[in-house]
């Protein structure tokens, strides 16, 4: 599972904010109504606004003994060219530096401190669509660039073992049937 360095850009302006400037404290509003949903089994993720597919991207998840955590997450961070640091070797590899596994965007909504799992590129696109990383989810780099667009911090992300079917017909989408473990 990747590690990701955190961000010290958006701590700093806060403290700095707090310190310097005066003023009313405004929460940045979060579009409720967007959430994700990741089948585990389809290798999709799906972006719904309310109960309305947006759109349903192919993925790779985490391999067995690397497993793509189920529950219900939070997109806690997002990092435009992100650096990369190897969850074994601990080498650490710069955005666009052979051997950034991230590609040019980040999504993260599972960490323990000390490792981080989330939605980023792949310089491996012939992975996605398999259960072949260490957690993470990796889309193509066309895809993972739109999702950036459409998530905020706090979007609520679901990893979910079955999921709907969904089959895009042009601006229609067919949905066969929903299956949950329990």
């Amino acid at each position: 599972m990747p590690t990701v360095k955190r961000s010290l850009i958006a701590p700093g302006l806060l403290a700095f904010a707090a310190c310097c400037c005066s003023g009313q404290v405004v929460d940045l509003p979060i579009d409720r109504e967007v959430r994700l949903e990741i089948s585990r089994s389809a290798h999709r993720v799906t972006l719904y606004r309310g109960d309305r597919v947006i759109r349903s991207y192919p993925v790779a998840v985490g391999r067995a003994g690397w497993e793509t955590p189920e529950g219900n997450f939070h997109v806690y961070q997002k990092v435009r060219d992100p650096i990369w640091e190897h969850p074994l070797t601990r080498e650490v590899f710069r955005s666009g530096e052979r051997g950034n596994e991230l590609g040019h965007y980040w999504i993260g909504f599972w960490s323990d401190g000390n490792i981080a799992i989330g939605f980023h590129g792949t310089p491996h696109p012939e992975t996605v669509g398999k259960a072949l990383s260490h957690g993470c989810v990796r889309m193509f780099a066309k895809d993972i660039g739109e999702l950036f667009g459409q998530v905020s911090i706090g979007t609520l992300v679901s990893v979910v073992p079955w999921s709907a079917a969904i089959l895009p017909r042009g601006r229609d989408f067919l949905f066969l049937f929903r299956f949950l473990l329990s």
